[in-house]
């Protein structure tokens, strides 16, 4: 991406993250990116053009996960290599700013970027199914001792951790602490089926 292009990209950012979508005006964007309105209109058509930019990157830089780079060999390796895929996530938004406001940031972008919503069932889909092969290959192994369905295991590995995430994104302050939150959650189902 073009350097000039990069700046007023994240310094709208910045501001989406922090104020809703209304409240931030041009003058906001120009003024927080040091860029002329003349270079605002040469990377970008308008405002909503660089909307959805900006939740289209945050998307794909902060949130999806990769998840052919975790590692499989059992639940615990899954946990800890999904949890440290995070973990890096959570410390490079939080170059991000204060007072971030992802929800609100997200729920507005959904609203407005049809295609966002489409890219967030494909990342939950990927993210059921990684949990399921998981899960698979542990019951192969007999790490899994307990007579309760992979899909039920799955939903509850995933639901604890949306569930700390939704509570989260009111205050992405203590990213890392939801992260400690849901590895001590995980750590307690895992003890849960594998006893």
């Amino acid at each position: 991406m073009n350097d000039t292009k990069n700046i007023i990209l994240l310094a709208a950012l910045r501001l989406f993250l922090q104020r809703d979508y209304r409240e931030v005006t041009m003058k906001d964007i120009l003024e927080a990116s040091g860029q002329a309105k003349g270079t605002f209109y040469y990377h970008y058509k308008d405002k909503e053009n660089l909307f959805e930019e900006t939740a289209k990157y945050l998307f794909t830089n902060y949130i999806v996960t990769n998840f052919s780079r975790l590692s499989y060999g059992s639940i615990e390796e899954f946990i800890d290599t999904y949890l440290q895929t995070k973990e890096k996530a959570a410390q490079k938004m939080s170059g991000l700013g204060e007072n971030v406001q992802l929800l609100i940031f997200m729920e507005q972008a959904t609203a407005r970027i049809k295609s966002l919503e489409l890219l967030m069932q494909q990342q939950e889909k990927k993210e059921y199914d990684a949990w399921l092969t998981v899960m698979r290959n542990s019951r192969e192994k007999g790490e899994i001792n307990v007579d309760i369905p992979n899909e039920d295991i799955v939903n509850l590995f995933m639901h604890t951790y949306q569930g700390i995430r939704s509570e989260q994104f009111k205050n992405i302050q203590n990213n890392i602490d939801a992260l400690k939150m849901i590895k001590c959650d995980w750590r307690s189902i895992y003890t849960l089926i594998t006893k």
